[in-house]
């Protein structure tokens, strides 16, 4: 993973989430119960697309030498299939985003602040809705109830409207850190079983 920030100029984060990957939810305290994943996030497009290439090649390499040792010793298993699904923020990016030090993002400039910023055109494939899953205008409007209830403290509700989802074939995916409302800090795709 060391690398991959390497080659995206060091601005890229990698963060393995959900079950088994032993990264602790902020809000729950405990892994989460969703399907193991890598995100990747940068603030740089140009970084982000080294750092999301870099990661696909190095799976694949992955997953042909696993393929070729179940060939090998006659096993019929096989690696699963890299399955990538992107959440860009629709907004205003920086064209040189803010340097960090000790922890704080550095002010723009006045200059920096005139510069026009580029748009990101979201791209989200969420998969395939399973029977019974509850349309896109229920599903945001549930996020958004729980990232409210979340801000007043009311995580027993949050909870619930999570697991709730989770049954119906939906899953969250909280951003670390985010700032913002719903699906600003709030991912979510389909899931089966």
């Amino acid at each position: 993973m060391k690398d991959i920030v390497a080659l995206s100029g060091g601005d890229a984060k990698l963060r393995l989430r959900g079950k088994g990957s032993g990264f602790v939810e902020r809000d729950t305290n405990t892994e989460s119960p969703e399907p193991l994943q890598l995100c990747i996030s940068c603030p740089r497009q140009d970084g982000y697309n080294i750092a999301v290439k870099a990661a696909e090649d190095l799976l694949r390499r992955i997953y042909d030498e696993y393929d070729k040792w179940c060939i090998e010793r006659g096993k019929s298993e096989r690696a699963p299939r890299v399955r990538m699904t992107e959440k860009h923020h629709v907004g205003e990016l920086p064209a040189d985003p803010p340097k960090r030090r000790g922890g704080r993002v550095a002010k723009r400039s006045k200059a920096a602040k005139e510069t026009p910023r580029n748009e990101v055109a979201p791209v989200q494939d969420r998969g395939q809705p399973p029977p019974g899953a509850p349309g896109v205008e229920e599903i945001e409007r549930q996020i958004k109830a729980r990232n409210d209830a979340r801000r007043r403290g009311e995580f027993e509700e949050a909870d619930r409207i999570r697991e709730d989802l989770r049954t119906r074939g939906i899953v969250l995916s909280d951003e670390k850190g985010a700032h913002g409302s719903g699906l600003a800090i709030t991912s979510w795709r389909y899931w089966h079983d």
